[in-house]
């Protein structure tokens, strides 16, 4: 095969509605995994030893609500986040070939290539651990000082947890642009999401609501390896279903691409 024009690939304006968009989104991510299934199993394999280890980690949740209760330092709250940004950060990165895989097969419809551009999952493993840590690293320093600066406490939360939300909507298209080698991907993903902040947070929001209930009942199980199983499953599909749900919205939020890539595969 050779040169494919990028505009063929993904310079097509679909405009299509939320539903149509999240139902695409959705199935890209399933044929994906199935067309690369070699690659989505060893990252379920990985994500189900990464849930293993740490789970037990987490400190009892009644330990944690006593502590933030208290007047005095909470380590057990400090314990539980930092053992959750490590295995959020674990879990994605170990995520990121197959996150890849569903942006090139959904844009490109390009399989068994993942892993052969070590740079590109540099680059997206870099942005996508910078995205998790950033966020997370401000829960603590929200929270620091005494316990009776709760109003400082709360305007602080609100005002990070703001701006957290919509930077990133509005940089949620880089890591399709990353995938597809595109120069400048936050500055392409800022310039597609210009104007249509609503309807991208309402498509992932919407696409994940199926997991986000799923995981809220998680919080209820008895069975640690209940938790550690479907927990496992949430972590491999969520983001193959996000990463389709960017991919998707990429293909029809442009127009606005400034900086085409140069696409070719090998004959």
């Amino acid at each position: 095969m050779g040169c494919v024009s990028s505009k063929t690939l993904i310079a097509r304006s679909l405009n299509l509605g939320f539903w149509t968009i999240i139902w695409r989104g959705w199935q890209g991510a399933f044929e994906a995994m199935r067309q690369n299934i070699a690659l989505f199993f060893l990252t379920f394999l990985s994500i189900v030893a990464i849930t293993a280890v740490t789970q037990p980690m987490l400190p009892d949740i009644h330990a944690i609500i006593h502590s933030s209760h208290s007047g005095s330092p909470q380590p057990y709250g400090i314990r539980f986040w930092s053992i959750v940004l490590v295995q959020n950060l674990l879990l994605s990165l170990a995520a990121v070939p197959s996150m890849v895989a569903v942006h090139r097969f959904v844009l490109l419809n390009e399989t068994g290539t993942a892993l052969n551009n070590g740079r590109r999952l540099f680059y997206f493993a870099a942005w996508l651990a910078a995205c998790r840590i950033l966020p997370a690293l401000a829960t603590p320093v929200a929270n620091a000082g005494h316990a009776s600066l709760i109003l400082v406490h709360v305007l602080l939360n609100f005002i990070w947890s703001t701006a957290c939300i919509y930077l990133s909507v509005r940089l949620a298209l880089s890591f399709p642009a990353i995938a597809l080698d595109i120069k400048h991907p936050l500055i392409d993903s800022w310039s597609r999401t210009r104007g249509r902040w609503w309807k991208v947070a309402t498509v992932m929001f919407l696409g994940f609501l199926p997991l986000i209930a799923l995981g809220f009942l998680l919080v209820f199980s008895v069975s640690e390896w209940i938790v550690i199983l479907s927990g496992s499953i949430l972590s491999f599909v969520g983001p193959a279903v996000g990463a389709a749900l960017a991919s998707e919205l990429y293909r029809n939020l442009d127009g606005r691409l400034q900086h085409e890539p140069q696409l070719a595969t090998s004959s």
